[in-house]
């Protein structure tokens, strides 16, 4: 994330796939994203209230540290439009991340939709968070879809049990 690109331009496509990584919104969700989507709610902090494009299914996500400072880093980019970020397409968006993959030596294809995968993943179940909050977070129609990502890992499993232990080891004690 803090990579300096030999490039400036990558620097875009590269704010553009974080922001999706920390929304675990489509390319085409946060390329469509307007300024009336963003909405104070009810714990007074900022959140998106949209549907996704793909299926006009309704999510919301609030808004991180990360998130808004990327809003704010390209309001000037979208200053007289309706937009909240300067989103290039698809197309150009994966031929950059090919090139910034290469520059930071990552040595595997990456396309935006990874960023998606990449919020369902480490950001969201790794972390915890039950896969019920994790598919309406990312405006899933059926649960199925979200359990695509729920492959569960040796250190979410250690992690499991180590908080299983934790939860009954006061509770109860064999008898003498």
């Amino acid at each position: 994330m803090n990579h300096k690109f030999t490039f400036e331009g990558y620097g875009k496509v590269r704010d553009m796939f974080v922001f999706s990584c920390f929304t675990g919104m489509a390319h085409a969700d946060v390329k469509g994203l307007t300024k009336d989507m963003l909405q104070k709610s009810f714990d007074g902090d900022l959140w998106i209230v949209k549907k996704r494009q793909k299926t006009n299914t309704p999510f919301k996500i609030k808004l991180c540290g990360i998130t808004k400072r990327i809003i704010d880093k390209y309001r000037l980019e979208v200053v007289g439009t309706n937009l909240v970020l300067p989103v290039p397409d698809i197309a150009y968006c994966n031929r950059v991340l090919k090139k910034i993959a290469t520059e930071v030596g990552i040595d595997k294809v990456i396309t935006f939709h990874m960023a998606r995968h990449t919020f369902a993943t480490t950001n969201a179940l790794a972390q915890g968070i039950r896969i019920e909050v994790v598919s309406r977070m990312l405006g899933h129609t059926n649960i199925k879809t979200t359990q695509i990502y729920a492959k569960v890992t040796d250190d979410m499993l250690a992690k499991g049990f180590d908080e299983m232990a934790g939860i009954y080891a006061d509770k109860y004690s064999l008898a003498q």
